[in-house]
């Protein structure tokens, strides 16, 4: 049986992966194509179906446009910033739960954040 969370994080993370080496590549152009675009916004989804608050990592309205023939296009550095805090987000969040439970400690307090039922 295959568990969907996982299964959905997993794809969402190599998009993720396989857009920022796209981005990276000098050979991509300033203003990417839509396609690129849309697989960010689809590799957001799958992280939203899990139940992920992946808000602050969608792009601005100013981020992308309409091009001839109903085409849309992104700013390359935007995207690559945007996909690449999306990436360490989720690697800093793999780290502190992973040191949280080798120390059997609240997360939370782990990055300072302090627990208002003191």
């Amino acid at each position: 049986m295959v568990n969907t969370t996982l299964d959905n994080q997993m794809r969402a993370l190599s998009i993720l992966r396989s857009l920022k080496a796209t981005l990276e590549n000098p050979r991509t152009p300033e203003s990417t194509e839509g396609g690129l675009a849309q697989q960010y916004a689809n590799a957001l989804s799958l992280l939203q179906a899990n139940g992920e608050d992946v808000s602050s990592f969608t792009l601005p309205a100013g981020g992308y446009w309409e091009g001839m023939g109903g085409s849309y296009y992104a700013h390359r550095d935007l995207l690559l910033s945007s996909v690449s805090s999306v990436l360490e987000y989720f690697a800093i969040r793999a780290s502190v739960l992973q040191t949280a439970e080798e120390m059997q400690a609240e997360p939370a307090r782990m990055i300072g954040f302090e627990s208002s039922n003191r």
